[in-house]
């Protein structure tokens, strides 16, 4: 049975919009358990936030492609802080991408953030 491994274990961003205060995604492997993490602060004009995650599996060219489903999850606030388990096989490198939107009355903006 193969190593797992997440490449790299964490990351902050600060973002170019001014309406994402802070993005925060982790993703940690386990067996065959993948664990991740998002907060999102939004800007005090920021009605809601919604954000799209997969896990993502490094390929032997050093590219990555989706793994498994996508999930959404909202908030009707400024912050969304969201969490749970994925399953992975055994034996890769994987990582979270997680796209997100946050809403005001003038707009969105979206940003696309690698753990």
């Amino acid at each position: 049975m193969g190593a797992i491994t997440v490449e790299p274990n964490s990351v902050s961003k600060t973002p170019y919009y001014t309406d994402i205060s802070s993005i925060k995604a982790t993703l940690s492997v386990s067996g065959s358990t993948a664990s991740y993490l998002l907060s999102v602060n939004g800007s005090s004009s920021v009605t809601s936030i919604s954000a799209t995650h997969q896990i993502q599996q490094k390929q032997s060219d050093g590219t990555y492609s989706k793994y498994g489903s996508s999930w959404t999850a909202t908030s009707a606030k400024s912050t969304l802080s969201t969490s749970g388990t994925k399953t992975v096989a055994s034996g890769g490198t994987y990582r979270l991408k997680a796209t997100v939107t946050v809403y005001t009355s003038s707009g969105s903006s979206t940003e696309t953030v690698y753990s």
